[in-house]
């Protein structure tokens, strides 16, 4: 978009009027020339801002006002169980993982549209070094938790928390924190061997200062009581939010 700047202040040649055609639709009229109109050529705000006659049939002369009603980050702790429609198996455990998006939602008057950004998933997976960061699965499930606010017709447990902008670029920056170097399913281990979810709690407590690593032992190691273990805690808390529903910085 190629503009000119000029000193700031009062001046007529920069000043324009905004006047409604309906439908939330607006004109910007030059303030000292109102059948000069405000234009953008061919219609898109990426080439270059004109000056033409009014026409307000002309949609490249027609803008609209919008609202962002929401902009907030979120963390996600999910768990899920095993496809109980398949045989148990290795690759049929169920998965704990961590996802954190942007949600922005804006209003133009006549409606609202919501959008998701900046996705990230944090998980454990054999046979990988250290934390994965957007493993397929886990990226996709995210998605499609996003779109439809389940993942098929698997039984979840979800903890959601409100976090800054800060404390997304914290967890890009600082996911290997929970020490899960290695894989391991063994009974006695040491701390760098996890499986996914340890991974996950242990983020999700440095995130939040929630207290789920210190109950993943023995059977809760499993994803299908882990997945209890969620749904009971949210019982006990009085819903999904942690820290009230209040932004973590």
């Amino acid at each position: 978009m190629l503009t000119h700047v000029y000193q700031s202040g009062f001046n007529s040649y920069q000043s324009f009027r905004a006047t409604s055609i309906g439908n939330n639709r607006y004109m910007f009229r030059r303030y000292n020339d109102p059948e000069r109109c405000l234009s953008t050529a061919s219609g898109s705000i990426t080439v270059n801002v004109q000056i033409k006659t009014c026409n307000q049939n002309d949609p490249a002369q027609r803008f609209q006002f919008k609202k962002i009603i929401q902009d907030e980050y979120q963390a996600w702790l999910i768990g899920r169980k095993y496809n109980g429609s398949q045989n148990f198996s290795t690759t049929n455990l169920g998965h704990a993982f961590l996802g954190v998006a942007r949600i922005q939602t804006i209003t133009n008057g006549s409606g609202s549209e919501t959008s998701w950004t900046d996705l990230n998933t944090y998980s454990r997976w054999p046979n990988s070094n250290g934390p994965n960061v957007n493993h397929t699965t886990d990226y996709s499930q995210a998605q499609e938790f996003i779109n439809t606010g389940k993942i098929g017709n698997l039984d979840i447990g979800l903890r959601m928390a409100k976090i800054s902008k800060s404390k997304s670029d914290w967890i890009k920056q600082n996911h290997t924190i929970t020490g899960c170097l290695n894989y391991s399913v063994l009974d006695f281990r040491p701390f760098d061997n996890c499986v996914c979810t340890e991974q996950a709690a242990r983020l999700w407590d440095e995130i939040t200062g929630e207290n789920f690593s210190n109950q993943i032992n023995g059977i809760n190691i499993a994803p299908n009581n882990f997945v209890n273990l969620i749904n009971q805690y949210n019982s006990a808390q009085g819903g999904i939010l942690a820290n009230n529903g209040q932004v973590i910085n």
